[in-house]
């Protein structure tokens, strides 16, 4: 085949978090790792978990052994009893504790560990005479400090004393001596307490006493006489009232508001005359009786006046005295009625402000005595705080004055005891080691094993993010996995070329896995919107030819005219695994750019399968395949083909995949196990959905099975099953 240099460049993939790896990155957090998981990763590096176990269980074993023969420690344990002398002291006590007694047990057992105890002890004959002595001469007091404890025995009053060394009999002798010692000590220290420090004690307690019974008298005048509940419950009436009057406040002032708009109003309408026609105006002009009394009067003279005119003639003095009449009524009843109006619109507007004056007033009241609640309830807001701070300090006088009774106690115990402590039982020497101890040292080598080996699995286990199984896919991404192909290393049939497995050797693993494949995609959708797909993979060498070869195969089997085109122009690899095929260089290129046509560049080399090769390398691939040629192309291939497979570049090394998903009708993602990690898939998902790819599924190649896994135990049934009957018809 011809190869025609491009001047492109491959584009470079820019890594962004699109829907695909969103949704993929919520899923992994929402699951999560689960119990299978777990037992997935066990199963998977169990050798990695069971060999440091049993490494650091030999270990464990042989070095309990070794310190057993050659330096084990033995423990001599001496007791002495605390003897407080309680009764009769704290008889004599205001506040007896039994909590002082536990304290000055625990006390005696911390001056065991003394200095002074220990230089004693190491100063008698006996112990100068050990062998353990002649050898930590140098800085005996540290050496015997770190083999040494002495803590209480819980609910007794008893003082263990213990000594670990390698000697049982010297750990006993060494042991007895420290407690003699403190007994010694603590006989020799109770003799000469010190009687002033009880005296000072006892001033201080005075002195604590006055100031406790000065702040009881201060409480006693700020709460006159009052209870603080009492006071309180006052305080929370008042706070209730305020809320009253501060709503009426609020509610005074909003009818002082509208009383003054409403006043400011009918002053204006007076000035303007507006006020005239009010109802409250045109009512006091029907209501007046001097006015009721002139339209009577106007009223008679009108009939009067009308009779006369028809008996006496218009002329007549009759007539003209009362039109004269009749003119005087009407001038009164004017100048009455301009009274009326004047005196009326005065009226409305004293009447206004009169309104106003009264909220005004009782605005003034009402905020007085707010105000007068309101300083109340601060004072008594300041008696709460007085009497806050003040129990405060009774309660911190209180405390002190408890301490001191404590320690009062505490010197008075000491002084009454002549023998606060005693040996109870000397140390005798062990028969049976300290340490180790079988039931500590093996569980701890087993459980320190189980954890390295567990911690380096699952290291290793989270580190690794390439896919390995069908389960990662789905756990980890947003797709679909439509099949598996298991590794070539996992199959007992010789394989020649995996790319050809299927139509070399149709009965095997490899045939049966993509029969698998084929069912799936059959069935994933109506054949019509199937008819054109595209195989592609995150990266190059991840199999891409080797499913659309045999997935071709099987279609082609199975009864369908399949047609292959290899659309990978930088790296074309079809052609040249049939011998029959026509190996011209004409291809896809020439029938894009109409040098060619379609039945004129394709080869059967199978019944049912004709492959398409690249043809010359273009100057653009990738305009040239998303062009208007190459979806004809597909539209005049339907017409001959029943299926159209696309053998596609890698899409995330160039574009030509995603340009390539936008006219077909499906795109098959190729996924290497063991080479692809989760972000190469949910990238290359992502890329492809991103620009409307309808993305039908992964294919998962090159799957490795391990020993006593799930995939090995399916192979094994497989062959087991191939054996016993004839090989399946497609």
């Amino acid at each position: 085949m011809s190869m025609v240099h491009t001047r492109e460049q491959a584009p470079q993939i820019v890594r962004h978090m699109g829907p695909v790896a969103r949704r993929a990155r919520i899923g992994e957090q929402a699951t999560g790792v689960t119990g299978r998981d777990i037992w997935r990763i066990i199963r998977r590096r169990k050798w990695l978990i069971i060999l440091p176990t049993v490494f650091f269980t030999a270990v464990a074993v042989v070095g309990t052994f070794l310190w057993l023969r050659h330096a084990p420690t033995y423990t001599a344990d001496a007791f002495l009893q605390v003897n407080p002398g309680y009764a009769g002291v704290f008889e004599r006590r205001l506040d007896p504790r039994a909590d002082v007694v536990e304290r000055h047990v625990l006390a005696q057992a911390q001056m065991v560990s003394s200095r002074v105890v220990l230089e004693a002890a190491l100063a008698t004959e006996r112990v100068r005479n050990l062998t353990w002595y002649k050898k930590n001469r140098d800085d005996a007091v540290k050496d015997l400090k770190d083999v040494l404890s002495a803590v209480p025995v819980p609910n007794t009053d008893l003082i263990r004393v213990s000594v670990d060394g390698p000697n049982a009999e010297e750990a006993a002798e060494l042991a007895t001596a420290v407690a003699e010692a403190h007994v010694a000590d603590v006989t020799k220290t109770v003799g000469v307490t010190d009687e002033s420090t009880i005296a000072l004690l006892r001033k201080q307690l005075a002195v604590k006493v006055t100031q406790l019974r000065e702040n009881r008298n201060e409480q006693q005048r700020v709460r006159r006489g009052a209870s603080p509940s009492d006071i309180a419950a006052q305080g929370g009436t008042l706070r209730t009232r305020l809320e009253v009057f501060g709503r009426q406040l609020t509610q005074a002032r909003l009818a002082v508001t509208q009383a003054r708009g409403i006043n400011e109003a009918v002053k204006k309408q007076s000035a303007s005359g507006e006020l005239v026609n009010s109802p409250e105006v045109a009512a006091a002009l029907e209501a007046d009786p001097q006015l009721q009394r002139l339209r009577q009067s106007r009223g008679g003279l009108s009939v009067a006046i009308e009779s006369k005119r028809i008996l006496l003639g218009e002329q007549h003095r009759v007539v003209k005295n009362l039109k004269l009449q009749m003119k005087t009524v009407e001038e009164q009843i004017a100048q009455r009625q301009k009274q009326v109006r004047t005196y009326q619109m005065k009226a409305l507007v004293e009447q206004s402000q009169a309104s106003l004056d009264s909220l005004i007033a009782q605005t003034l009241q009402i905020q007085n005595e707010y105000t007068a609640v309101e300083k109340r309830v601060q004072d008594i807001e300041t008696i709460l705080l007085n009497l806050e701070r003040l129990t405060a300090v009774e309660e911190e006088i209180e405390g002190e004055t408890e301490r001191i009774n404590r320690r009062v106690t505490e010197l008075s115990l000491a002084r009454a005891n002549r023998v606060p402590v005693s040996v109870r039982r000397r140390a005798e020497a062990p028969n049976v080691p300290s340490s180790p101890q079988w039931i500590v040292t093996v569980p701890a080598g087993v459980l320190l094993g189980l954890v390295i080996g567990l911690g380096v699995a699952f290291l290793l286990e989270f580190v690794d993010t390439s896919v390995k199984s069908p389960a990662d896919v789905v756990r980890r991404t947003d797709l679909a996995v439509l099949g598996t192909v298991p590794h070539t290393r996992d199959l007992e049939e010789d394989v020649d070329d995996i790319r050809r497995a299927f139509a070399d050797n149709r009965d095997s693993l490899v045939g049966e896995a993509f029969r698998h494949i084929r069912t799936c995609l059959q069935f994933s959708g109506p054949a019509e919107h199937r008819r054109s797909i595209l195989i592609t993979s995150p990266l190059p060498d991840d199999g891409r030819t080797t499913v659309t070869m045999n997935l071709a195969a099987s279609l082609a089997r199975s009864g369908r005219k399949v047609l292959v085109v290899d659309t990978n122009f930088r790296q074309p690899v079809i052609s040249s695994l049939f011998a029959d095929a026509d190996t011209s260089a004409s291809g896809l290129s020439n029938v894009l750019v109409g040098q060619a046509r379609l039945e004129d560049v394709t080869s059967q080399v199978e019944p049912n399968l004709d492959v398409m090769p690249t043809g010359p390398m273009p100057p653009n691939p990738a305009e040239l395949l998303g062009s208007e040629p190459m979806r004809q192309l597909l539209t005049g291939a339907f017409e001959a083909y029943d299926q159209v497979l696309l053998d596609s570049a890698p899409c995330l090394v160039v574009t030509d995949p995603a340009i390539l998903s936008t006219i077909v009708d499906g795109v098959v993602l190729v996924v290497r196990a063991g080479t692809n990690t989760y972000g190469m898939v949910q990238r290359a998902g992502e890329g492809l959905t991103r620009v409307g790819a309808k993305v039908l599924g992964t294919v998962l190649n090159g799957v490795r099975a391990t020993v006593g896994g799930y995939l090995r135990e399916n192979y094994d049934r497989f062959y087991d099953y191939q054996e016993q009957i004839e090989p399946p018809a497609d």
